[in-house]
C-alpha cells in the first residue's frame, strides 16, 4: 500500500478513531481593518489531571494582532473561530496598470445544514474555458453551491471544525439534506459508506490543506492530510473527517469533468 495511507480498521458501531490533536504550524498575514465580534470560546489549560478547557467568552478584534493572538492562545468557539478569507483582487485601471481593484474578506460564506461550525469561502468562479482574463470584476455575488458551472471552476476555502460531537448524529436522511443545501442532493453515497457524508463528483479537485490537519476517507483506505500537504482528488468516493481537536482549513480549487 502507498507510504501514509492505511487501510480503514473495522470498528464497532458508533464507536471512533483517537487523533492527536493537531499542532499550530504557521500564521497567516490578514488585513488591519478591525472588525469586532463576540465568539464563545474555550481557552485550554494544563492542571494535574490533563488539559482542562474553560469555556468563556470573548471579544476577538478581526485583524493581524487579533488573529494571531486568537491562535496563539489557543481560542476556539464550540465548532471552530470563523475569521473570514481575505481575498485581494487585481485587475486594470484606465491607464492599463495592473492594480488592485479589490481587498476585502470574502462574503460568499455557505453553512451546510447538519454540519455543525462547517464554513464555505467562497473566492472566485469561473463560467467556462477559456477564461476570460478581463472578464467580471465580481463572480460572487450570486448563489453557488458545492460543483463548478459546465467547464468552469471553482476556487473556495473551507473550514472544517472538530467532528466528534455531532458526526455520529448524520444518518441518510440528514446527509442527503447536508447536500442538498448547497445544491448537490445527488451526489452522497448511500451504500453503507465507511464515513457519513462520503461523496462523489464528476470534478478534478485540487487541495491544499493550511491549517490543522484532516483525515481523507477513500472507499478502502484513508489518510491523514497535515498542513501544507496537496491533494489531487479525481472524481473518487471520498470524505473528509476533522478528528482533531481544532479547526483545519483548507483551499479546494473544483474544475468540472467528465467520465
Amino acid at each position: 500500500m502507498t507510504e501514509g495511507v492505511r487501510p480503514i480498521e473495522k470498528r464497532a458501531p458508533g464507536s471512533r478513531r483517537t487523533e492527536q490533536p493537531a499542532q499550530s504550524r504557521r500564521h497567516h498575514s490578514r488585513s488591519t481593518r478591525a472588525h469586532r465580534e463576540v465568539y464563545p470560546a474555550t481557552v485550554p489549560a494544563v492542571g494535574r489531571s490533563g488539559e482542562l478547557r474553560l469555556r468563556l467568552s470573548f471579544v476577538i478584534i478581526r485583524s493581524d494582532l487579533g488573529r494571531r493572538a486568537a491562535r496563539g492562545l489557543g481560542f476556539t468557539t464550540e465548532h471552530g473561530i470563523d475569521m473570514g478569507v481575505r481575498r485581494i483582487v487585481t485587475g486594470h485601471d484606465a491607464r492599463r496598470k495592473a492594480v488592485v481593484i479589490s481587498d476585502a474578506d470574502a462574503t460568499n460564506v455557505v453553512r451546510p445544514s447538519h454540519r455543525p461550525g462547517v464554513a464555505i469561502h467562497n473566492i472566485w468562479v469561473i463560467d467556462g474555458a477559456p477564461a476570460p482574463v478581463e472578464g467580471p470584476e465580481e463572480t460572487t455575488d450570486r448563489t453557488i453551491g458545492l460543483l463548478p458551472p459546465t467547464r468552469g471552476s471553482v476556487f473556495r476555502v473551507i473550514e472544517f471544525p472538530p467532528e466528534q460531537d455531532w458526526i455520529g448524529s448524520v444518518d441518510r436522511d440528514a446527509a442527503k439534506a447536508a447536500w442538498e443545501s448547497i445544491g448537490a442532493g445527488h451526489v452522497g453515497d448511500t451504500a453503507a459508506p465507511p464515513h457519513p457524508l462520503m461523496h462523489r463528483t464528476d470534478t478534478v479537485d485540487y487541495a491544499l490543506c493550511l491549517e490543522g490537519e484532516i483525515v481523507l476517507v477513500l472507499d478502502d483506505s484513508e489518510v491523514l492530510v497535515r498542513a501544507g500537504d496537496t491533494v489531487v482528488q479525481r472524481g473518487t468516493n471520498h470524505a473528509w473527517s476533522n478528528r482533531s481537536d481544532a479547526v483545519c482549513k483548507m483551499m479546494f480549487v473544483l474544475v468540472d469533468g467528465t467520465r
